[in-house]
């Protein structure tokens, strides 16, 4: 049993980096409003120090939220970039190099890579991923270590797997310019 105070309050939660001995917290300056919440998955820009997220927002209070931006931002800082827009980004993932993301899109399942520093972004991938029924498989999409390829989950043939996903030679190229 967890006597602990719930993790959100509110609108969404509160993200925070602290260092291995459980100090030096800083909070992570995106999504905690009527407007704007952590959709819940992030993960490190290589070794920038910045993280980065998928969020949630509504332009409006009476309208639904949606998924469609990834940011990233440095701890302790405001200095949010929005470095994907327009699709319904769910997990996201950055290459070790920290020059690009690839992300699913809830509901489609499909995998879109893009540039950190330009923000263009392409179709990489059909996952045919469920997201719903029968299973509940996400891609959650993860690049090799050389970034030439993408690994990702689903379930197309009604038994969840691990599949890759080549990034054309030519495409990382097409995006950075």
């Amino acid at each position: 049993m967890c006597d602990s105070p719930p993790a959100t309050g509110g609108y969404g939660a509160d993200l925070h980096v602290i260092d291995d001995e459980g100090g030096n917290m800083r909070d992570v300056a995106m999504g905690r409003t009527d407007m704007e919440m952590i959709q819940g998955h992030q993960c490190w820009v290589g070794k920038t120090g910045r993280v980065l997220s998928t969020l949630v927002r509504r332009d409006t209070p009476d309208e639904a939220f949606r998924s469609d931006r990834i940011v990233t931002v440095t701890p302790g800082q405001s200095d949010r970039e929005i470095v994907g827009l327009g699709q319904e980004f769910s997990h996201p993932n950055v290459s070790h190099d920290a020059r690009w993301w690839v992300c699913d899109e809830f509901g489609t399942g499909d995998l879109f890579i893009g540039s950190m520093r330009t923000h263009k972004y392409a179709l990489l991938a059909h996952s045919g991923s469920s997201f719903g029924s029968p299973q509940y498989t996400h891609p959650h999409p993860a690049f090799s270590p050389d970034g030439t390829k993408v690994l990702y989950n689903s379930d197309m043939t009604g038994v969840p797997q691990v599949y890759v996903a080549e990034v054309p030679a030519a495409l990382p190229a097409e995006l950075d310019s």
